[in-house]
């Protein structure tokens, strides 16, 4: 049975329910026809009637809380957290006849992860590469950089800005906050990130021509086993992410021990991963699941241009392809050697393979009842045992795995996806992944100053600001409070006839400072994003939130409003699809949108929502997007089409007429979308 819906502003196709039967009851599928104009009212539909609800325990809640607050979308609970049914089937079919394969390759992997993180732990933040920014073109240390970022998978390119260009840009920012103080922060109690998308040290950030040519040498690791695949790294595209702010104070030590912070995660979906809709539309992690880890390549584009990561559309999710998440540091790190050492505390588990690997594989086996976990939970076997059919044997031993294993293949299945529930981010944690030995494998990212710009790949596991390097930093101080026990003795005298207490210049000294300094350090998000059939559809939606000063899709924006037709400003204010044909430069009718303010003047007054920027002053135009970056600025934010006389492939030319086709129709001859 089929289902067409169409939308009421523009009568066109919006999408296709099929309702179809299975061995197991009524199943559907949504297929849209256009995507920009989807309601997110069928996401909520889907979500109420494909999921029971989820036992959450006590232990669950504050994190929740404040991962919502936080709009990370990560959810972090100890325990494992039993999913529908259909989630025990998805598992039946993807190891159905590649049992003995998976158990071999569990093995396998297991061994190879305890090398890994020794050498790791060993190497501390030196496994993480660093390429000055006037390196990039030589040969020489660009392949040597290259070739250790494919390896860990995070990378610091340095000075990619002038140090004077980040530290005014912080400048700015801090002068945009000052005249719009309504702007929302989150968590409210301790903030972290600010509700920003369209600030001029953004904007100008993004559109900065160093930092689109750091992407594409960023992105260039990336290849396509097929020649033909819809994907460039070549043309970047803007994904307007927030702004985020850190706190260090030197009572704290980076920060108080028992305030809830985020957990270890993995961006960019969780249960898509193992779902057929999901990244397996694409088979991006076949190989994984064939039980051949050893040959997926976590840097291989054509089997994730057609992946879906965001299936339930969680707040914060996100729907396009990122080939790296990045930061750009523009605050100074503080110059007291008593506050963080590291200005962003950024921690990441370097292993893109292997830890991909192993969280995916981990879901098909349970720790043995008879044998000592390597959890730290006691009660982890139980739980999992639990999920089982009571009736059927707990575990069967399959060719390649050891009788005696702790660990056993799940037969039957059940229904756990350790740390991944729909619309929240994947979850990791000592207790649901304890072989990753997260203490020993998350390691601080080396300092960064103004203007460099750390990059890590979408799959890796990483924590922003998180317990791990608190963690560390106390049991040193505990270490360096022992050793340094009898030189403290004989210091004594001295600070009790001066009646004062002093500090070393170590960073790692217990003594409570009497004089407590707070430093705050703001950093922007810049992912590095090709130019894709998806990253173009979210594009064009991207460019009217922009213009109206809403935040993006993915945050809750998209400005649809503009670009139909009954819009007052329709086609009058070179948005519309008439309007776009009288641009004769960079800006052509767009230049307008900009008043004398400085505030784009096509939204709608004050505003309302999560991150509504319409009414912010100084808010920045795209007269600041020309200024920044030229036509490469205005390209990478979808107001200026692509040039295809520079595209170096056949391929490559393909990709960008689809982008201008669908950002700007009527030029590009397709017509309406």
């Amino acid at each position: 049975m089929f289902i067409l819906l169409t939308s009421s502003s523009t009568s066109s196709p919006v999408c296709l329910i099929s309702l179809y039967t299975y061995e197991y009851g009524w199943h559907f599928c949504l297929s849209f026809t256009c995507l920009p104009f989807v309601c997110s009212f069928f996401s909520s539909f889907i979500m109420a009637i494909s999921f029971q609800a989820y036992p959450i325990t006590a232990n669950t809640v504050a994190h929740v809380y404040w991962e919502k607050e936080h709009e990370m979308q990560s959810f972090s609970c100890p325990d494992p957290v039993p999913l529908p049914p259909r989630f025990t089937l998805l598992k039946e079919r993807l190891a159905s006849g590649n049992e003995a394969a998976i158990t071999s390759a569990w093995q396998r992997l297991l061994r190879k992860l305890e090398k890994e993180i020794d050498y790791i732990s060993f190497m501390g933040s030196k496994v993480v590469p660093t390429i000055d920014f006037s390196n990039i073109t030589n040969s020489q240390q660009s392949q040597d950089f290259l070739a250790q970022l494919r390896r860990s998978g995070v990378a610091i390119i340095r000075n990619v800005v002038p140090k004077e260009t980040a530290t005014s840009w912080r400048q700015e920012a801090g002068e945009y906050l000052s005249q719009n103080p309504s702007t929302r922060a989150v968590p409210t109690r301790d903030p972290q990130l600010y509700e920003l998308y369209w600030s001029p040290a953004q904007i100008k950030a993004r559109a900065h021509p160093n930092v689109i040519a750091a992407q594409k040498f960023a992105m260039g690791i990336w290849e396509s086993k097929d020649p033909n695949a819809k994907v460039s790294t070549n043309f970047p595209i803007t994904y307007a992410d927030r702004v985020r702010v850190r706190t260090i104070t030197t009572t704290t030590y980076g920060g108080d021990e028992n305030r809830l912070s985020p957990s270890a995660h993995v961006d960019n979906g969780s249960v898509e991963r193992w779902e057929p809709d999901g990244y397996g539309r694409a088979g991006t992690y076949k190989d994984i699941f064939f039980g051949r880890w050893e040959d997926y390549d976590p840097w291989e584009s054509s089997s994730r241009v057609q992946a879906t990561s965001d299936l339930y559309q969680g707040t914060g999710s996100c729907s396009i392809f990122r080939m790296f998440q990045g930061l750009l540091a523009i605050s100074p790190p503080s110059s007291d050697s008593d506050l963080d050492s590291e200005s962003d505390s950024l921690q990441v588990c370097p292993m893109p393979q292997l830890a991909t690997a192993y969280f995916l594989l981990r879901p098909f086996f349970s720790p043995s009842p008879s044998a000592s976990p390597v959890s730290s939970s006691s009660n982890l076997a139980h739980s999992e045992q639990d999920q089982r059919d009571p009736s059927s044997t707990s575990s069967i031993t399959f060719a390649g795995e050891e009788e005696d294993s702790p660990w056993l293949f799940n037969h039957p299945h059940n229904s756990l996806l350790h740390g991944a529930l729909p619309s929240y981010a994947q979850d990791i944690n000592p207790t649901l992944h304890p072989h990753l030995q997260l203490d020993r494998s998350l390691v601080t990212i080396p300092r960064l100053e103004p203007g460099d710009y750390v990059i890590w790949h979408p799959d890796l596991i990483h924590v922003v600001d998180g317990p791990w390097e608190r963690r560390k930093r106390h049991q040193q101080q505990q270490q360096y409070q022992q050793t340094h026990q009898n030189q403290q003795h004989h210091q004594q005298h001295h600070q009790q006839k001066n009646n004062i207490i002093t500090r070393s210049n170590n960073p790692l000294d217990p003594i409570p400072n009497t004089n407590p300094k707070t430093s705050q350090t703001l950093s922007l998000y810049l992912p590095c994003c090709p130019l894709t059939q998806t990253n173009a559809l979210y594009l064009s939606r991207q460019r009217k939130a922009f213009l109206l000063g809403r935040p993006g899709p993915d945050f809750g924006g998209g400005g649809q409003a503009l670009f139909h037709q009954g819009h007052k400003n329709y086609g009058t204010c070179g948005c519309g699809y008439g309007g776009l044909r009288s641009m004769g430069n960079g800006l052509g009718l767009y230049g307008h949108l900009r008043n004398i303010s400085g505030t784009s003047g096509c939204g709608s007054g004050g505003g309302s929502g999560t991150g509504d920027e319409s009414g912010h002053t100084g808010r920045a135009g795209v007269q600041d997007v020309n200024d920044a970056g030229g036509d490469d600025g205005l390209r990478t934010m979808g107001l200026l089409p692509w040039d295809e006389e520079e595209a170096r492939t056949e391929a490559e030319r393909e990709v960008l007429a689809m982008a201008n086709g669908i950002l700007f129709p009527d030029l590009f001859g397709y017509g309406r979308i």
